[in-house]
This record gives structure tokens, sequence and C-alpha cells, in this order.
């Protein structure tokens, strides 16, 4: 297991800036996800750590060894850092058996040919490939491709593992249940990793810290239930979840609750940010915390039905409440009648 420190990188690309003194540790045996919607940083930061790209300024250390170092003028070449990789496209060759695939990069460091021979055997029996070392990539499902393209980062024991988007190609079903073999594999074979995605849900489920993104910058760096449950700043609340937004202003403020209003509407929540009476506000609901009630009530809302969509294990419903549209879950699909939505106060995160 490795530890690495990230400090202080930065980088341009073009006239853009994409990091913007990007800092954090991940430490031994841990599996930290960069979260982030496109152009935050996340790909430009793992290519940094991965020595696929040089940032303009900052330092990397894995253990010891210094990776990337600016002001020293350290450049630590891709090949010689010892790291796994797994590209999102699994950058399998074709023309290559699955064994010759795994088997590359111990034929570039030069390992003996018995040795290679057991440890590829190894690496597949762990992955669950036994059997299928002969297989050419065509062959195989999307996600045998992918545990492939892993088997080839892990067979030389590297001391961190990069994964972009690992999991991006495959279909919703498959990707489910590979989010609870990827992380049970990275726990067991003891690795420190670093992974990319897009999908916050993936993110929840395999790391054990996801570091937020936002135009070069940190914006959360937290547990999985802390940045879902705690987030710090509007961007981090409505990045995560599917929400319910309110646009208003403050009217009361009791400590940290805080009475929003809007047009025809008040909300009593929780204050997260640095607001005064007076003051406009956005509040975030997430939408498995909003619920239908059976009348009126503090913090409900009378709306009118819009749509119903019928996802199978439950109802997305639509409803229309003056000027807002909001979105709610149902067990069932609601009656066409006029309706109340309730918004717990301890639910309802106010900036």
């Amino acid at each position: 297991m490795a530890r690495l420190n990230v400090t202080e990188v930065h980088k341009r690309l073009g006239g853009n800036q994409i990091l913007r003194g990007t800092s954090f540790t991940l430490e031994e045996g841990e599996i930290v996800a960069l979260l982030g919607p496109s152009g935050s940083g996340k790909t430009t930061l793992l290519r940094a750590v991965a020595g696929l790209d040089h940032p303009d300024a900052g330092r990397i250390v894995l253990d010891d060894e210094v990776l990337y170092d600016g002001s020293a003028g350290i450049v630590v070449p891709a090949e010689k850092r010892s790291l796994g990789l797994v590209f999102q496209s699994y950058a399998l060759w074709p023309h290559k058996t699955v064994f010759e695939n795994v088997a590359y990069g111990l034929k570039l460091r030069k390992v003996p040919r018995n040795e290679i021979a057991d440890r590829v055997a190894a690496v597949l029996g762990q992955i669950g490939l036994t059997g299928m070392a002969d297989r050419h990539p065509h062959q195989l499902s999307g996600g045998q491709q992918q545990r492939v393209a892993l088997s080839r980062a892990i067979v030389y024991n590297p001391r961190l593992i990069l994964l972009d988007e690992p999991l991006s190609n495959l279909d919703a079903k498959l990707r489910e249940e590979a989010r609870v073999w990827l992380r049970g594999l990275i726990q067991q074979l003891r690795i420190s990793a670093i992974m990319v995605t897009h999908d916050q849900s993936e993110a929840l489920a395999i790391a054990d810290r996801i570091l937020l993104l936002d135009k070069g910058r940190i914006e959360q760096e937290a547990t999985p239930v802390e940045i879902y449950e705690r987030p710090k700043t509007l961007f981090a609340a409505e990045f995560m979840g599917a929400n319910n937004r309110f646009s208003g202003q403050v009217a009361e403020l009791k400590g940290e609750r805080c009475r929003v209003s809007g047009d025809g509407w008040e909300l009593w929540g929780r204050m997260r940010g640095d607001r005064k009476v007076g003051d406009r506000a956005e509040a975030i609901v997430r939408l498995e915390k909003t619920f239908l009630a059976e009348g009126p009530g503090e913090n409900r809302i009378s709306a009118k039905l819009e749509a119903a969509l019928y996802l199978g294990e439950r109802w997305d419903c639509v409803f229309q409440a003056s000027s807002l549209r909001l979105r709610l879950w149902s067990p069932a699909a609601p009656a066409d009648r006029p309706h109340w939505i309730h918004v717990p106060e301890g639910s309802l995160l106010v900036f």
C-alpha cells in the first residue's frame, strides 16, 4: 500500500486554467473518488498523478519518492512510477489474447517467463477469468474486458492503482453489480486507489472518501455519507442526489433554523450558508426526503399533479405549485387531484 500527497497542483491548457492549486492526501489502503462535472479537472488531476500530463506547478509525492516537483524541476516518467492504470476504453490490444494483454507489462519489466505464467494465472483466477487466457477481447463481454484491463494493471503489484471512469462502458445493470465487485477486489488486494467518475452513485458506492471538484478546485472533501447528508456549499448540495430547489428570501432566523419564503410558499430549513433576514437564499431538499401529505400543515405546499412516470420500483411524480415545479418519488401513482407536499424541516438545506 502507498500514501500519496498532492500539493498545490496547477495546470493550464491553452487559455484555460484546469487545476487551481489542488491539494489532497491519499492514505494507505484508501479508495478516493475524484467526482465532478465535465471540465472540473478530475481527469487532468488523475493524469498528473499518472505522469501522462505534467502540471505547471506543485508537488506530487508517493511514499518517500517525489514524482513531480515544479520548483525543483523533478518529473518522473509515467513508466517509472510503478502505478497501475485502467482506462475508460480498457485499451486492450485486439490481436492479443487475454494472457498476452495481461502479461505485457511483465514482459516490459523483463520478468522471467515462468514467473510471468504463474503471476498471470494467479491474477486471472483472482479476478474471475480462469479458463479465458486464450480468448481475444472480441470474444469477451464488456464486464470481462474490464476485468482484463484491471488484471493488466495489478499483475505487477503496483503501489497505487488509477481508474479513469472504469465502469462507464458497462450497461446499467452490470455497472451496479461491478461496483460491489470492484470495491471488494481493491480492498482484498490492499491497494490504494484513485478513481475518476462523473457518476455520483458510483463514487458513493465504491469510495472511502470523495473529492468533489468544480472548475479546478476541490469544492468539498468528505466521506460519502458526509458529502451527501451534509454538503457544505450549494454546488455540493445540487450536484449530489436528485433535488428540489427553492429560490426565495430569508424571512426569519432562529439559530440554525431558517424560514425561507417565496411566491405563495414558506418553508423552514437548516441554514448552511451565511445569510441574514432579507437576503436571497436557495434551499435544497432531496427527492427521497420529499413526501406527499394528507392535508395542510407546517412545511407543506399545495400542488397539482402534472405527470407520474412509472419506473418499476417507484413512480417519479411531477407537481406544479404556483411558480414551483416539484418532484418526488412515490410507491404508487397519486390520484389526479390537489395534493399537499411535505418538506421536512431537517431535510431542507438553505444556502
